[in-house]
């Protein structure tokens, strides 16, 4: 997830590393099955990246929502029918998976006089996401498709023309930016659904075959899969993951499972098949919240051919998600996220969010802490960065997606205008909305009143 984006990513192999590699076993000597082949040909990627793009668009574009909850009836008029829409992009190209931390410093427990060098570090929230060329790509792809369109990078666009998935005439060298791929009016992937360059030679038919023969063969659910690799494990080592996987979970969500787990010790049931407190009560709410999108004007550029800048880049994430955590916990605020997107390597945070509601939330907190996190940056890391602000008054925040995969999010229209306000050219460091302006004006001189 990555605002009001998702990302997916086929792994793929070139065919030099394939030729290297048996693609049908693993290291255990086993065959992998067609839907978890790690060493899938890069082509192969391509093609049902491209197929599952074009599938997303067939099913959301001019979605009609049907709303029966007569309070919405306000907002619309009886006659008015409401649709969702989408759009897409493809890339292809090296990606690396990081993880981010932040690490605090903890002191001993000791009563003895210590050096700085004995304390230890400590982790209270952790992110994951993808760095490389191909999510450039995906992004300039996805920014000139409209709604109902699917757009291809020229390094996509050369894969598809080589195997033969695009009509003839269609070669990378003839474009040097994205293509759209697939529109209301035409679908440039003719030859696509009886594809021969997939796994065994077979085509997207026989794949979708397979698809529906497996799932009628493994009827179990995820979450059952999830208790056959755990059941053996002791409750301590079970403790530790949940904790290491709680990291990466909005604080907001973590502090109601643990609730829930801590209400369900006390009443016996923690192991008693019975779903948690999140999913009988989905947290979503409106609210007012403050919101800061902040981007740090760093390289975020992998290297090929020096891995001590990649390993620089690595500590220098870190480091900005530790002075970002530590300003945000000073003040109350909450880290929503830490993402990787067309933007660039951007962190939002929130005020205003269950467990981080104050009185005088603009003026005492929100601001004082964008001020303090561009501050600290600057000071400690040597790192500019250009900061948008907002505060809205109905803001969604809650769950995100189904039981299975799912996320704590905030959406609303303040929420993209501070993610427009980073970004914007003029931006000269903060650049916040008039809602902030004239909820802290007489705490804070503001250069331009009218942003």
């Amino acid at each position: 997830f990555a605002g009001d984006a998702v990302f997916a990513e086929w792994p793929g192999v070139s065919e030099s590393t394939s030729n290297n590699n048996d693609s049908k076993q693993n290291d255990g000597g086993e065959k992998y099955h067609f839907l978890s082949n790690p060493n899938r040909r890069i082509e192969e990627s391509t093609v049902l990246a491209s197929l599952c793009g074009t599938s997303i668009l067939a099913k959301g574009t001019d979605y009609e929502i049907e709303i029966k909850d007569d309070s919405m009836s306000q907002y619309r008029s009886s006659e008015e029918r409401v649709f969702l829409n989408v759009h897409c992009g493809v890339g292809v190209g090296n990606v690396v998976g990081v993880h981010v931390r932040n690490n605090i410093l903890m002191e001993p427990e000791r009563n003895d006089i210590f050096n700085r060098e004995d304390m230890e570090t400590c982790c209270t929230r952790k992110e994951f996401f993808l760095i490389g060329d191909a999510i450039k790509q995906v992004t300039n792809a996805n920014d000139i498709a409209q709604n109902g369109e699917l757009g291809a990078s020229t390094q996509v666009i050369s894969i598809l023309s080589k195997v033969g998935a695009v009509p003839q005439g269609w070669h990378s060298e003839s474009y040097s930016e994205p293509k759209i791929l697939v529109s209301r009016q035409e679908n440039t992937l003719v030859n696509l659904h009886n594809h021969s360059m997939l796994e065994d030679g077979t085509g997207i038919a026989s794949w979708r075959t397979r698809l529906k023969e497996y799932q009628k063969n493994h009827c179990f659910r995820n979450d059952d899969a999830l208790w056959f690799r755990l059941k053996d494990l002791s409750i301590s080592t079970l403790s530790t993951i949940l904790h290491e996987l709680s990291l990466y979970a909005h604080s907001v969500v973590r502090d109601i499972e643990y609730e829930a787990l801590e209400s369900q010790k006390r009443l016996s049931l923690l192991f008693d098949g019975q779903q948690s407190v999140l999913f009988k009560k989905p947290v979503a709410q409106l609210r007012t919240v403050y919101t800061m999108f902040i981007m740090p004007q760093i390289c975020e550029e992998l290297s090929n051919d020096s891995p001590n800048d990649n390993k620089s880049l690595y500590n220098l994430l870190n480091d900005i998600m530790t002075v970002t955590c530590r300003i945000l916990d000073t003040f109350g605020g909450h880290m929503r996220q830490f993402i990787m997107d067309d933007k660039g390597i951007v962190l939002i945070a929130n005020f205003g969010l269950p467990g981080s509601t104050f009185p005088h939330l603009v003026a005492e907190r929100g601001l004082p802490a964008t001020m303090a996190i561009q501050g600290a940056l600057e000071a400690e890391l040597k790192v500019e960065t250009r900061i948008g602000a907002t505060l809205g008054k109905v803001a969604y925040c809650g769950v995100m997606g189904g039981k299975l995969r799912h996320e704590y999010s905030v959406l609303g229209p303040s929420i993209n205008l501070a993610a427009r306000l980073m970004a914007n050219e003029s931006n000269p460091g903060i650049l916040v909305d008039n809602a902030v302006r004239l909820m802290a004006t007489d705490r804070v001189t503001f250069k331009n009143p009218r942003l």
